[in-house]
């Protein structure tokens, strides 16, 4: 009798534990992405930016199969000329989050990691890591992080002649 009350006490409490949100499987992609573009807001004169990314993204779907979230991890590397000279970034590597609405569209997203690591030719390393919240219309390249450390952008445009 014992052992029933016990099953049945057992029964009742796993009833009233939730279960686990269904959701349907990740999906990863790997790809690799060039970019080239001017660069004309951060030092005196334009300087010129190409990219290669190295890019894992992994797109989060609800039960439905709708579109709930996106993660992209990327390795990335960059060249700026300036007028002076060229100079190319160590590989680094940061995080993008996305919080996607039921038709795949961004509502808010994220960055965090470094955003820029370069070694200047006096031997500096310009450096800038920390947190970027996303906005919509920001300019493709980032400098320097709403929460963290940016470099110093003195020391790199003068590094470039710009």
């Amino acid at each position: 009798m014992r052992r029933f009350v016990l099953c049945l006490v057992v029964a009742a409490f796993s009833a009233l534990v939730p279960g686990s949100a269904s959701a349907a499987q990740p999906v990863m992609t790997n790809y690799t992405q060039d970019y080239a573009s001017p660069i004309t807001d951060v030092c005196a004169a334009a300087i010129g930016f190409s990219t290669h990314l190295v890019i894992t993204e992994t797109d989060y779907f609800d039960a439905n199969g709708a579109p709930t979230r996106q993660y992209i991890h990327t390795v990335e590397r960059d060249t700026f000329t300036g007028p002076a000279r060229s100079l190319i970034t160590d590989p680094y590597t940061y995080g993008v989050w996305f919080r996607l609405d039921a038709s795949g569209n961004i509502v808010s997203g994220s960055a965090a990691g470094v955003t820029v690591r370069i070694h200047l030719p006096d031997g500096s390393l310009f450096l800038s890591a920390g947190l970027i919240i996303l906005h919509p219309n920001e300019p493709v390249f980032i400098f320097g992080p709403d929460f963290g450390r940016s470099g110093n952008l003195g020391a790199f445009c003068s590094a470039l002649g710009a």
